[in-house]
Order: C-alpha cells, then structure tokens, then sequence
C-alpha cells in the first residue's frame, strides 16, 4: 500500500515566472523560477465538505509550490490479467472536490489581467459543465483564466447555490440554511426577488473576502481529459496510470508606459504606442522609435528637448504595476527619469 497523487491543481502566473518579453515554458514552469511559489498571491481553500470527504476517504491534502496536490492511499487488484491501482476508499459517482480561490495579495488586480471581473461575479472552472455556467477545463495542458470562465452576475448567484451544501457547517448561518429559510417564510411577497438580493449579497460578501471563484471537480465525469478516475461496472474506480494536473495561467496586466522624462527643469512625455505587459524579473527591450515613436511625440523647436540620438541609447525602464493611472479608457504606468 502507498500514496499517489489522486489529482492535482496547478496555478501559473505570467507576471512571476516571465523574463521581459522572455515568455515562460509550461512544461518547465520552475526552469529559472526556483522561487515561484503560487503562495505569493492566492490560496486554494477546499469547503468544508471536502475537507470532510478527504478525511473519510483517507485522501491527503498537499500544498505545493505550484498549488496543490491530493494523494490516496492504493491498492492493486487485478483485472483481466492487468494489475491496477485504486483508491483504498473509492469514491461515489456523486461526490465532488470543491475549493475557493482567494486572493492574497492586495496588488494582484495591478498585475493580473482581470478586468471584467466586478463584485458580483464569480470564476467558476470545472471538469464538467454546470448548466450554462462556464467552459470545462480539462488536463491536457494550461487554461488561461479569461473571460470564458468568467461567470455573469445571475450565473455567478446560481454558482453560490449550487455549491451552497458544500459550504455547509463552515459557520452556524451558513448559505444553505439561509435559503430555506427564506423557502419558509410565507410573509415574504417575492421569494425569487430575496433570494436574488440575498444570494447577490453573498457574492460580494465573497468577493471583499478574496474569493474571485471556484474549482469543481466531479467525480461523475468519465471522459478522458476530465475524469479523476477510470469507471468500471460501479462507478469511479482506478487511477488513470498519469499524474492528473488542472493547470490555471493567470496573463499578466497589459498598460500603455509613459515615460515622463525631465531634462533642464522640463518635462517631455513619452508614451508607447501598443500596450506592454508587466514581468516581475527580467527585461522589457524599449526603442525609442518603434515602441515611442519619439521623434513624433517630442517638441520639434525645443533646443531643451531630449534629441533622437540621446534616446536611440537610453535603457528604458520598467515600470513598477503599483501604481495605475485610468485616463480617456487606456490605462497608464508611469516611469519618470531624469536626463
């Protein structure tokens, strides 16, 4: 008898593990990245009912420097001459694993690209389809986390019901309890009216806790690429013979740099002319003519003004995402140097 991974769930993130413009290799993600840990800006919470069935299945929950991984217990038995491994305890077509995901870091939105993400919606990545609600992920390689996983506000509400039984006994008012009794109290006029102000409350009560959304692994799902576990005659029952991993990549936050560059008590503005992406190591090449179109941007009849020949030599730095100006719909990071 031994441990093996049953699954595991792995985050990327461009802004840690890209170099500059040197993009990152997701088979290798800690190639030049020995620091990397997914730590640094989120968390992977498993709801109580979960936490619950680890625990009666003899599951082990294991935090990574990647995310997590959960490991069985396996014993071989024989079938049709071929030996294979399963879980000490299988689980039922029924069960789930579902975790939270919650952000950490209060300047992940300054270097993540989650811009349509508002308080009232919810991520929502699963390995099979819930409803309308959000496009399957599956294990054969990265899912960037974009729009297609990106709930709307009524789907996000229906998300916090649906999961709502997992949650149960995180607290002693959970969401579950709170529905029915709303479902039994006949002095309210509009069920469907609180429960949407309800269930709407809840969302945002989530969102200012961290939680961008949730990762819902069903066991019920036999198709390759998104089951956990081979079927046979009764349900969800061997290991796959691979090391199962859900990978999640996280783009990094696009702006326009701006360059405020002060030279003999002036200042000239320099802004480039396409969006560039943030990276925490490395290097941004930017050329004063392609990317700043500088001898357009710079006065013609200032003698004060940086010259061509100046600029076609400068290292151009990288700004830092703390701090972000919003002006006419674009987005700014602003870089000032003095020449």
């Amino acid at each position: 008898m031994s441990y093996k991974s049953l699954f595991e769930i792995q985050f990327f993130h461009h802004y840690f593990l890209d170099h500059g413009q040197a993009v990152f290799d997701a088979q290798n993600p800690l190639v030049n990245n020995v620091g990397y840990n997914v730590k640094q800006f989120l968390e992977i919470i498993p709801l109580p009912k979960t936490q619950l069935l680890f625990k009666n299945h003899r599951y082990l929950f294991k935090k990574t420097s990647l995310g997590i991984s959960i490991l069985t217990k396996t014993i071989e038995e024989t079938v049709n001459r071929n030996v294979r491994e399963k879980p000490l305890i299988t689980p039922s077509s029924k069960d789930k694993a579902v975790f939270a995901i919650r952000v950490t870091d209060p300047m992940f939105y300054n270097y993540t690209d989650v811009t349509e993400l508002n308080e009232l919606q919810l991520y929502h990545f699963s390995n099979d389809a819930l409803g309308a609600e959000g496009n399957i992920f599956d294990n054969s390689g990265a899912n960037d986390v974009d729009n297609n996983y990106l709930l709307n506000e009524s789907d996000s509400r229906d998300l916090l019901e649906n999961i709502a039984p997992q949650e149960t006994g995180a607290s002693a008012f959970d969401v579950e309890t709170a529905l029915d009794l709303l479902s039994e109290d006949t002095s309210i006029p509009d069920l469907a009216v609180a429960k949407h102000t309800f269930l709407s409350g809840e969302v945002k009560r989530r969102r200012r806790q961290g939680i961008i959304g949730y990762i819902v692994l069903n066991f019920s799902n036999n198709q390759v690429g998104n089951r956990i576990l081979e079927y046979d005659s009764k349900g969800p029952r061997y290991l796959t013979g691979n090391t199962l991993s859900f990978q999640l990549t996280f783009q990094s936050k696009k702006t326009f740099w701006r360059y405020q560059m002060l030279k003999k008590g002036n200042t000239y503005a320099l802004e480039t002319q396409s969006q560039k992406q943030f990276s925490l190591n490395g290097y941004t090449d930017i050329d004063s003519e392609v990317d700043l179109d500088a001898s357009n941007q710079l006065p013609q009849n200032d003698p004060d003004a940086p010259t061509a020949n100046e600029l076609s030599t400068f290292v151009f730095p990288s700004p830092n995402p703390k701090v972000l100006k919003y002006e006419n719909n674009k987005i700014y990071s602003e870089i000032y140097i003095t020449i």
